[in-house]
């Protein structure tokens, strides 16, 4: 059994080594599974649109996506297009956050993903240019976005 690696990079568009949209299609990193930021409202679709921003560009690769056979990408519930990032760590947000991991870490032992990466800042927690988060949340979602390298496929 192999133990995943969880790597923490800062998403920068258009570069090879830090653009989710280019790495995931590199052969590279095939066996890695990206996670995004997502909102509520899109949180069960794959769908991207010309306002789409950010790292959540990778939605399309996600396993809402009925034209994948793996899904590659895997959203994590930040916050809402209307209200932006959560401000508190209330019962509705964990549960809201408590999918999404639900959802990633079925994916991880499904298709036996080896590598999980995240978009983070300089303090490798979870990065939040557009939707501006509570400190509490940041240190609930981060936590949860390492605690994926105790799983072992």
């Amino acid at each position: 059994m192999t133990q995943v690696q969880v790597f923490c990079i800062n998403y920068i568009p258009n570069n090879p080594h830090y653009d989710f949209k280019l790495m995931i299609n590199s052969d590279k990193y095939q066996d890695t599974l990206f996670l995004y930021n997502d909102d509520i409202e899109n949180r069960t679709s794959s769908l991207v649109t010309k306002y789409t921003k950010g790292n959540a560009i990778i939605r399309k690769y996600n396993s809402f996506n009925n034209n994948l056979i793996k899904p590659r990408s895997a959203g994590i519930v930040t916050g809402s297009l209307k209200t932006k990032g959560f401000t508190t760590l209330d019962k509705k947000n964990i549960d809201l956050i408590d999918q999404s991991f639900s959802l990633i870490e079925f994916i991880i032992k499904e298709h036996k993903y080896h590598k999980v990466i995240f978009s983070g800042d300089k303090n490798n927690f979870i990065g939040s240019n557009i939707f501006n988060l509570n400190h509490e949340i940041k240190i609930y979602i981060t936590q949860k976005i390492w605690d994926l390298n105790k799983i072992y496929i």
